[in-house]
């Protein structure tokens, strides 16, 4: 954690931090994760969102672990008509909205 803090407040990747918030805590079964909040001296703006995050799966031949831990944890399965017994689907119908449209900018999933 120190390491990805770091990443803000040394080397500003997202530029000059003004302060941040860090608060750790330990879930029902002892597993600790944490909460970050980053003040920027300035503001990001919208048409700037997409420089910062991205999804891309990772390279297959450079790193063949990540790639099976990502496509295997955080992609979602076929569902709907493909997969009626897929654990997302409730009442025939996808619990996590997919698919969902194409869109060439930030998903917008409120």
């Amino acid at each position: 954690m120190k390491k990805f803090i770091k990443l803000f407040t040394k080397d500003e990747i997202f530029g000059k931090v003004k302060c941040y918030m860090v608060s750790v805590e330990w879930q029902k079964r002892g597993l600790p994760h944490c909460h970050l909040l980053f003040w920027l001296e300035r503001k990001i703006q919208p048409d700037e969102i997409d420089n910062f995050i991205v999804a891309e799966l990772p390279n297959q031949q450079n790193d063949q672990i990540l790639y099976d831990i990502v496509t295997k944890n955080m992609v979602h399965s076929p569902c709907g008509e493909h997969n009626l017994t897929a654990p997302c689907m409730k009442n025939g119908i996808c619990t996590k909205k997919v698919p969902s449209t194409f869109r060439q900018r930030y998903p917008n999933r409120r």
